[in-house]
């Protein structure tokens, strides 16, 4: 996978809304600075890791 500099920003639980993410990324994420919200050490996932649980959610429950 090649991460460009969109692909490497973070964010933190914090700033997600969806109440299962949020959780997610509080319980496996790792400390460093929030893209969104600045917070010098959030617990964070990175974008492309976010992408990636979402495109999963959608392979396994969706049809298009």
């Amino acid at each position: 996978m090649n991460i460009d500099d969109d692909d490497s920003k973070c964010i933190c639980f914090d700033c997600i809304n969806d109440p299962f993410l949020s959780n997610l990324v509080f319980d496996q994420g790792v400390e460093r600075k929030c893209d969104y919200c600045d917070e010098e050490e959030a617990i964070s996932f990175l974008i492309v890791e976010i992408a990636d649980l979402v495109e999963q959610a959608f392979d396994q429950h969706y049809v298009r």
